[in-house]
């Protein structure tokens, strides 16, 4: 009789260990789900790599990508972003919007101007920049630039030592992945 009882309770035991082990592996892959979608979905993080958008962002600077606002609302002019590089595209960059979509961006007397389609060129006012920066375009590069539809002209805020829009052309929306935001995280 007592082998009987003892039988049970172990059977009893192994019935809930098991029931509990598979709630608990269940729990882990929603948990594991769960974060796998809003790391591609949602939120990001990302670490910048060179000089590009100083004094904005310093290289090894930790950031994060947010992708949901912009499939509602358009990018506006001076978001930062990431997006995929044009001419290789297992490589992130981070860059400013100056340009939008049906607008020219031109490089004249050391400044950035914009042309909307509908209206008068004006000087872009473009306090992130160091004072010392200088806003030239690579020799025998165009000086103005028409942004197709679904595109974004974009620029490192270190204009200097930026590969950007002057270098590969304004970018198309399908590469970029999300607004970037900066972190207090040295």
């Amino acid at each position: 009789m007592k082998e009987i009882l003892a039988s049970n309770k172990m059977a009893s035991f192994v019935r809930d260990s098991e029931h509990y082990l598979g709630r608990i592996a269940g729990i882990f892959l929603h948990i594991v789900l769960f974060l796998f979608f809003v790391r591609f979905f949602i939120v990001d993080g990302g670490i910048s790599d060179g000089a590009s958008m100083e004094p904005t962002i310093k290289d090894n600077k930790i950031f994060f990508i947010e992708k949901v606002s912009s499939l509602i609302f358009p990018f506006q002019r001076f978001d930062l972003i990431q997006h995929a590089d044009p001419q290789d595209n297992d490589r992130f960059l981070v860059k400013r919007i100056v340009g939008l979509p049906g607008e020219t961006v031109i490089f004249r007397d050391n400044g950035v101007f914009i042309r909307p389609s509908d209206s008068e060129e004006y000087r872009l006012t473009e306090s992130y920049l160091r004072r010392d920066s200088i806003n030239t375009v690579s020799f025998g590069s165009a000086y103005e630039y028409t942004v197709p539809a679904n595109s974004y002209f974009v620029l490192g805020d270190n204009r200097q030592s930026s590969r950007d829009s002057r270098v590969y052309g304004p970018v198309h929306r399908a590469l970029i992945t999300g607004k970037v935001f900066l972190t207090n995280v040295p």
